[in-house]
């Protein structure tokens, strides 16, 4: 292609590109059109050329301005389009600002910042100005918890001669409370000033300052404000003591959403993409998910004020081998809705480079 010609392209790609607020429906209607047309053809067109731009994420869509804080994270000023923590593009958008930075591992919502992983198991947090602090070290691919009510966030550190269980008080930059875990263990989750965690010896709640409390059952999957989901021998198994009720409900793995009011679990295996199932804690009953019968998610959290997010795909995209033009990932795209009723809106196409997208627990 002639330099001509390709100053050309990339003028009238640039002057088609139409920046829109949240939501970018009509965004994601034409670049999955144009995804569709890509199978077809490996004939270059503007139009593709503008949906690769809009996907490269809503970053691109504002002015941002940049603070550097040390030689690994860069802090964008950018308010984010959904209620939820969630990473894409190498970039870890928090509620007022994105920080840059590597592929992170787990990633757990803390007030207006989050706390994550990094390939190694390093324990950062990630404050609501971007300021990142390191707080510790985990298995590489183990889950840390959080909670907004204490500022609290737990991990197990595996490093030492003995795997500890560590609770970290972020309002005081400290590790106020560790315990021992002879045997090894997970952390599951912090409610209400106390810590949830798995060994093979059984599952315990432990309030720092206290011995630990085995707890009647194993197989703990999640609990928030009191309510508890056990993984059940068909399915998961819905607890609120308050109400008096346990509820068996098909599924596989579980999280409630934050007031303990909703659960959100996965249909068939422990796998990715999945088809979410939805249920309300209190009645049991089983409620309309948000994506269509050809889509699949690769991710999904609950957000504050009943809403729930996904990072949703076509089903014909995943598995489907590459496009003419060699592109072998689908479009994924960011999906939340409200839950009271169940109304949803798509946010904004991803491109995942070759990077797994990520919501914050």
């Amino acid at each position: 292609m002639s330099e001509t010609v390709a100053a050309e392209v990339f003028r009238v790609a640039r002057e088609s590109i139409v920046v829109l607020p949240p939501p970018f429906d009509g965004v994601i209607a034409e670049a999955r059109a144009q995804r569709r047309r890509r199978r077809r053809t490996v004939l270059a067109s503007v139009a593709a050329a503008a949906a690769v731009v809009a996907g490269v994420g809503w970053a691109a869509t504002r002015p941002p301005t940049e603070e550097p804080t040390d030689s690994r994270w860069t802090v964008i000023r950018q308010p984010n389009p959904v209620d939820v923590a969630w990473y894409a593009g190498g970039q870890l958008h928090l509620a007022k600002v994105t920080v840059a930075m590597p592929a992170i591992g787990d990633l757990v919502a803390v007030e207006d910042g989050a706390a994550f992983t990094d390939a190694t198991g390093t324990v950062y947090f990630a404050a609501a100005d971007g300021a990142v602090t390191e707080l510790g070290r985990t298995g590489a691919q183990d889950r840390v918890a959080a909670s907004d009510q204490t500022d609290w966030v737990a991990w197990v550190d595996p490093s030492g001669d003995v795997p500890r269980l560590v609770v970290h008080n972020l309002v005081s930059g400290e590790d106020f409370a560790t315990r021992d875990l002879a045997e090894g263990g997970a952390v599951v989750a912090v409610d209400q000033a106390r810590v949830y965690y798995t060994t093979p010896a059984g599952d315990f709640v432990w309030e720092p300052g206290q011995d630990p409390v085995r707890l009647e059952r194993t197989g703990l999957l999640d609990v928030e404000s009191g309510a508890q989901v056990y993984a059940a021998d068909d399915g998961i198994d819905m607890v609120q003591a308050f109400f008096s009720t346990s509820l068996v409900r098909p599924g596989v793995g579980a999280m409630i959403s934050p007031g303990g009011s909703f659960v959100l679990s996965r249909a068939g295996a422990r796998a990715t993409p999945f088809r979410p199932l939805l249920y309300a804690v209190r009645t049991g009953d089983r409620m309309r998910s948000g994506l269509s019968g050809g889509e699949l998610a690769l991710g999904a959290t609950f957000g504050p004020n009943h809403t729930v997010s996904y990072l949703v795909a076509p089903r014909a995209d995943l598995g489907s081998g590459p496009d003419l033009d060699g592109n072998t990932e689908p479009l994924v795209v960011l999906r939340t809705c409200d839950l009271t009723p169940v109304v949803c809106h798509d946010v904004i196409p991803l491109a995942r480079r070759g990077e797994r997208p990520l919501l914050a627990h």
